[in-house]
């Protein structure tokens, strides 16, 4: 299965002045047609993480109307107690079928993961194709670092 994962162009970053508030953004570089076998790693949150906002942008990623797409959560802690959630912020979304070039504010309830998790993008429809034969996602994960019940 083909993979993409985001990179952190600057490492979290705390905001406020208890040094808890942090914003990690990435950027996940896409050099093929994205299918139902992908999936794109937008980004990972250590446990005890309060995700209060999670926005995104993307270049066109299909030359068609075709892509669709979830946007979930998973574990990535050995002993996984966190069920995984495939589609908790986003289900079928086809905004991938052309440029956000604004930043999509996600609604979802704040969560806060008692494990680290991964951030995925899943295809459930392939896309007709690529623009430019290449194209970014460009995510923005914002929230509090609060600890582990």
């Amino acid at each position: 299965m083909p993979q993409y994962r985001a990179v952190a162009p600057v490492p979290a970053t705390s905001s406020n002045s208890f040094g808890n508030a942090t914003a990690v953004d990435t950027k996940a570089t896409i050099t093929a047609n994205l299918t139902t076998a992908d999936e794109v790693i937008l980004g990972e949150l250590p446990s005890g993480f309060r995700l209060q906002q999670f926005m995104y942008r993307n270049t066109d990623l299909d030359t068609g109307t075709t892509l669709a797409f979830n946007v979930g959560y998973r574990s990535v802690h050995p002993d996984q107690t966190v069920a995984a959630s495939p589609t908790f912020f986003l289900s079928a979304s086809t905004a991938g079928q052309a440029a956000q070039a604004n930043w999509v504010n996600v609604p979802f309830e704040p969560i806060t993961f008692q494990e680290p998790v991964q951030i995925v993008l899943k295809p459930t429809a392939n896309a007709a194709g690529l623009p430019g034969g290449a194209g970014t996602i460009w995510s923005l994960f914002e929230g509090v670092v609060a600890g582990v019940n």
